[in-house]
C-alpha cells in the first residue's frame, strides 16, 4: 500500500512526544522553584512550541527536493502504475547503504530470524549504490523477509534486485532495512505532484529513466 507523507507525521508525532517528556523529566527533577529553574522550564516550554510550529509548517509547505530530479515509472504491489519523479530511497539518491543476503544456514526458514547483524562491517559487505546508476529496482512481492533483534526491538529487511545501466545490466539481489522508504513525488499532468513514501516491499518495479534539473522555486 502506498503511504502518503507517513514519514512526515511520524516525525510530528515522535517532536510532540519528546517535548511532553522533557516537560515531565524536568518538573519532576526541579526540586526547589527558582528564578533560574523558572527560566530553564519556561524555555524547554518556548522551544516545544517553536519545533511544533515548524513541524507543522514544514508539512504543509512540503519537505526539501534532493538535488538531482530523478525519474522514472514506479508499479506497486497492489496495481498502481505511477509515473514520478525526484525518487530517493531513505532519504537518499547516492551512497544508499545495501547489506549480503543471507545464505540458507544465517537464518531461520520459518521466522526469518539472522543469526547475525547485516550492518557487521567486520563480517559482511556492504554496497553502497548510486541511483544515478540504477535502471531498475525489483522487489518480490513473496520473497523472505528477514529480521534481527537488537536490544529490546526488531530490525526488519527487505530483498531487493537492483539492474544497473551498465551495458551489461549488471543484477544483484541486496537486503535492505524496511524503514528506508521510497521516496517520490507522483507526476500529475497539469497538476501539482503528490509526496509519496512508500514502504520497499510494497514496490514491485521502479524504472529510473533519467535525471533532469530540479524545478527552482518561484520567489514572491
Amino acid at each position: 500500500m502506498v503511504a502518503l507523507n507517513c514519514i512526515e507525521i511520524q516525525e510530528k508525532t515522535f517532536t510532540l512526544f519528546f517535548c511532553f517528556a522533557n516537560l515531565v523529566i524536568t518538573y519532576f527533577n526541579i526540586k526547589e522553584v527558582t528564578v533560574k529553574n523558572q527560566l530553564i522550564f519556561i524555555s524547554i516550554v518556548l522551544s516545544c512550541l517553536f519545533l511544533i510550529n515548524w513541524s507543522q509548517e514544514s508539512t504543509l509547505e512540503g519537505r526539501n527536493k534532493p538535488k538531482v530530479n530523478l525519474y522514472g515509472s514506479l508499479e506497486t504491489h497492489t496495481g498502481k502504475n505511477l509515473n514520478v519523479e525526484n525518487i530517493t530511497l531513505g532519504h537518499m539518491y547516492k551512497q544508499i547503504p545495501l547489506f549480503e543476503t543471507p545464505t540458507k544456514q544465517d537464518y531461520d526458514p520459518n521466522t526469518g530470524k539472522l543469526s547475525y547483524n547485516p550492518k557487521d562491517r567486520t563480517k559482511r559487505t556492504i554496497t553502497r549504490i548510486d541511483l544515478a546508476e540504477v535502471a531498475e529496482i525489483q522487489v518480490a512481492e513473496n520473497k523472505q523477509f528477514f529480521f534481527m533483534r537488537k536490544g529490546g526491538r526488531k530490525i526488519f529487511y527487505v530483498p531487493i534486485t537492483i539492474i544497473s545501466n551498465n551495458p551489461q545490466k549488471t543484477k544483484n539481489t541486496y537486503l535492505i532495512e524496511e524503514r528506508r522508504m521510497l521516496r517520490a513525488d507522483q507526476i500529475i499532468p497539469n497538476g501539482k505532484p503528490i509526496e509519496m513514501d512508500i514502504p520497499p516491499k510494497a514496490v514491485k518495479h521502479l524504472v529510473i529513466k533519467g535525471y533532469k534539473e530540479p524545478k527552482k522555486e518561484k520567489k514572491n
